[in-house]
């Protein structure tokens, strides 16, 4: 089933899109922190996720900016790569429409 998913182009585009903003912001944050790539990597991930655990915080001016930008940006952009997953998978959540 997960790869019959890549056969939807939107769902392809956006798990692109995905990868490529938690690349943009592993680099960004190895950048301008001075973190390994794991901790950036990590960084990314928990920010993308809304988890956020605490343990890593931006220091700088500029990184809190970036990172700022970069909440704005990556957040909405994964909830609905999720969300339109999950309409591809299982219909709508109130049933009314299944897309194709």
């Amino acid at each position: 089933m997960p790869l019959a998913l890549l056969r939807h182009k939107r769902i392809g585009y956006l798990l692109t899109f995905s990868i490529l903003m938690v690349f943009i912001g592993t680099v960004l944050f190895s950048l301008l922190e001075g973190w390994t790539f794991i901790d950036s990597f990590y960084f990314t991930i928990t920010t993308m996720t809304t988890v956020g655990f605490g343990d890593l915080t931006v220091t700088s001016d500029v990184s809190k900016l970036v990172a700022s930008l970069y909440m704005i940006l990556s957040v909405p952009i994964l909830l609905i790569a999720i969300e339109y997953t999950v309409e591809v998978m299982y219909g709508d959540v109130h049933g009314h429409r299944r897309v194709k």
